[in-house]
């Protein structure tokens, strides 16, 4: 998965934007820059693109982090861990995680608060957008194109997964070979076009319209 616009917006909100290199700790070995991006000299300066570019950078390793622990986040608690990890790292990451289901995450966050065992305002500010972003459904819009009539069938033009929502994050059903029909009674739409059957969701990118 990858992170939102919503979910990005979040961590600039609370990282903020500097363009000249400082320490938030004074005992930090380098200097921060940009959208809290750390590792660069006493002396570095940067435009707000160069800042635009270190946040892409430094987010593909925080989704990634996510995205290991191999569960069925839906986007906005993806989002929410996106921004968590960014803050406080893999390994905090894993702690959060281990054990805990979803709703035991969400409490546990607010917990995440203190930096030298003291309990920071900032950090509680955070940690409670995060575990309200965090518990707020996600809700795909469903559409029906406006000269498309439904039911209709397609046809799988590979082996297909078929999930229990509308996205690759959602578990896994079964597979469709290749060649089968799925009947699609409505249409989701989101970064992909989804069919549904049911309680059976399948990506329309991979099947051809059956033409009566």
């Amino acid at each position: 998965m990858k992170i939102s616009e919503n979910g990005i917006n979040l961590i600039k909100k609370f990282e903020g934007v500097r363009l000249t290199a400082y320490k938030p700790v004074p005992t930090e070995k380098l200097y921060t820059i940009g959208y809290g991006h750390y590792g660069v000299a006493a002396n570095a300066k940067i435009t707000l693109e160069q800042a635009e570019q270190y946040l892409k950078q430094d987010l593909l390793k925080f989704e990634n982090a996510v995205n290991d622990l191999k569960r069925p986040f839906n986007q906005n608690e993806f989002d929410a861990l996106v921004s968590f990890t960014y803050n406080c790292g893999q390994k905090n990451l894993i702690s959060l995680c281990r054990n805990r289901n979803n709703n035991q995450i969400a409490e546990a966050l607010l917990l995440y608060n203190k930096a030298g065992n003291k309990i920071l305002e900032g950090l509680t500010r955070r940690r409670k957008a995060e575990r309200e972003l965090f518990l707020t459904p996600f809700i795909i819009e469903q559409t029906v194109a406006p000269k498309e009539k439904l039911p209709y069938e397609v046809i799988t033009n590979t082996d297909l997964n078929i999930r229990t929502g509308a996205g690759t994050n959602f578990p896994k059903i079964r597979t469709a070979k290749k060649g089968e029909k799925l009947k699609v009674w409505a249409i989701i739409t989101n970064d992909k076009k989804w069919g549904k059957n049911g309680k059976e969701y399948y990506c329309l990118d991979y099947c051809t319209k059956v033409i009566t």
